[in-house]
């Protein structure tokens, strides 16, 4: 069980308490916009606001974490293979438990090369290869994998899910300002906006039932509307033609190359949505549309 307790006002006012049991939840997300502070708690956690804040002992070198920020941070002066040995203390070839990683994370190529000739993408491998030489418990990454390719992302996503699984202690803790990118594979997701926990709950949980418009656009809802007295929050395919439910009297009626797209009036002007299933000849005249969504709050 992992306690993490910050309370900062610099460089951003900043309040988090979560307890997680690594051993059943080995996966947390932070999930929000610029400035809600996201590298602000890893930062903490890792020892560089002050040794009483994130809920671990010691200074930075002596905390169970190894922090990746979305700047690599690679020495300029030293080969990967360089910072990889010095992390470990050992030659690279008297470390077996990273050769799969090395294959992974096509590293093999430029292990002997310096950052400023590596990509972005590659740079951001080759931290995350000294992250994990350093035998973590807690590995941090924010926003760590943002130029590598999706398909190498979801690769090495799933292996990192592995490495975290392996130990009941070990955790893994990753932001990301597009909750689809965590949907798939967080335990548990704290969104943020504004040094804030506005939910702290499974994913699932979430989209369900957002609770606010703030959550609800972080979590892929695009638009709200009043809909029989309440606020609702909807996705462009929560529209759809007529079945039971919730009926919105809709004007605008629209052919399209990609379908029937209707105009619904919603909070901020108006929004395009795309519908489903049979699609009545019904050119410029009015229709009603059957609305799915989930009630959201006011706030904001």
């Amino acid at each position: 069980m992992w306690h993490f307790s910050v309370n900062v006002k610099h460089p951003i006012c900043l309040a988090v308490d979560v307890a997680i049991d690594s051993a059943h939840q080995p996966m947390l997300a932070l999930v929000g916009p610029n400035g809600a502070g996201k590298s602000t708690f890893l930062r903490a956690l890792a020892g560089f606001l002050g040794e009483g804040q994130g809920g671990l002992k010691g200074a930075p070198w002596q905390r169970p974490l190894a922090w990746v920020p979305q700047d690599p941070a690679l020495l300029p002066h030293r080969t990967v293979r360089q910072q990889v040995e010095w992390v470990m203390n050992r030659e690279l070839k008297h470390a077996p438990e990273l050769s799969s990683w090395i294959e992974l994370l096509d590293a093999g190529k430029w292990l002997d090369m310096r950052p400023k000739k590596l990509s972005g993408g590659q740079q951001q491998r080759a931290a995350l290869l000294r992250a994990l030489a350093s035998r973590p418990t807690i590995l941090a990454l924010d926003e760590a994998l943002s130029q590598i390719d999706a398909p190498s992302r979801e690769a090495i996503a799933g292996h990192l899910r592995q490495w975290a699984e392996q130990a009941d202690e070990r955790l893994l803790i990753m932001t990301t300002h597009q909750f689809e990118d965590v949907a798939h594979w967080a335990d548990r997701v704290l969104v943020l906006k504004d040094g804030s926990v506005l939910r702290d709950d499974e994913p699932a949980a979430i989209v369900r039932s957002p609770s606010s418009w703030d959550v609800a656009a972080l979590v892929g809802y695009v638009a709200r509307l009043m809909l029989n007295g309440r606020r609702v929050a909807v996705k462009s395919e929560g529209v759809s033609l007529l079945p039971p439910g919730d009926v919105l009297h809709v004007p605008v009626v629209r052919h399209r190359p990609a379908g029937l797209v209707v105009r619904l009036p919603v909070e901020v002007g108006r929004r395009d949505f795309a519908l489903s299933g049979e699609q009545p000849s019904v050119g410029d005249n009015a229709v009603n549309v059957f609305v799915r969504g989930v009630p959201v709050s006011e706030r904001g």
